[in-house]
């Protein structure tokens, strides 16, 4: 995602391109080049529908990096003149269960910094998945458009007592130092777990179920991910 000829070559005579840059692995003065670069490569294609999913809050001026990397490529998408649509998603629930996200951190250290009873918005990976199909399926209505999905809104202490209910066992939870949260696991979590506990969060359920009335809240979701075999991480 890094090489401006190999963006090229995928994308050219598509319709459309749904495109995800990830600041875990890269960090995030990279995500932000090859955010850049999908953008470009669009343009240069002539793609008629380029879909970003950026991150809720991008568009509130934080001065968090994590979410002004998102707002910048967000900024240049819109430079481009491309057709295109911005996802806003919420927190991904799967960063409670999946061991890339080390979430004993998110249910110790996250909870304690944010707050146990603030609550948030989450949204399911595969939810997102199927508001990004109708959103190709429906180009009218949503090009130029710059939409915040979540399917729940729910406090740590909440998500924690359905955990336990559905699961049996309460979720296990390392309340390690926030230093340590940045040397192990990612610096850049850090600030937007202290952002959220400061700061008032608002977000509107109705734009995601509108495009997907079925979108799973937390207990759905995590029935249905117990119920069938999941492969590790």
């Amino acid at each position: 995602m890094s090489d401006s000829a190999a963006l090229d070559r995928l994308v050219t005579g598509a319709h459309g391109v749904y495109a995800v840059t990830d600041f875990f692995q890269n960090g995030l003065r990279r995500e932000v080049e090859q955010g850049k670069l999908i953008a470009d490569a669009a343009r240069r294609a002539g793609v008629r529908h380029l879909v970003f999913p950026s991150l809720a809050l991008a568009d509130q001026q934080t001065g968090i990096p994590y979410f002004e990397a998102k707002a910048a490529i967000e900024r240049h998408i819109a430079s481009t003149g491309v057709p295109a649509t911005i996802l806003r998603p919420a927190i991904f629930m799967e960063d409670l269960v999946d061991s890339k996200y080390a979430p004993p951190m998110w249910w110790g250290s996250m909870r304690r910094t944010v707050g146990a009873d603030k609550k948030l918005y989450w949204i399911a990976v595969d939810d997102v998945g199927a508001i990004v199909a109708r959103i190709f399926a429906d180009p009218d209505a949503y090009i130029g458009r710059a939409i915040t999905v979540a399917g729940d809104h729910r406090s740590m202490a909440e998500a924690a007592e359905i955990f336990t209910r559905v699961t049996g066992k309460r979720p296990f939870a390392i309340p390690a130092p926030l230093w340590l949260i940045r040397r192990l696991v990612n610096a850049d979590l850090v600030p937007m777990w202290e952002w959220l506990g400061r700061n008032p969060v608002v977000a509107d359920l109705a734009p995601a179920r509108k495009i997907l009335p079925e979108i799973m809240d937390m207990e759905r979701w995590l029935k249905g991910r117990t119920a069938s075999p999941r492969s590790p991480g």
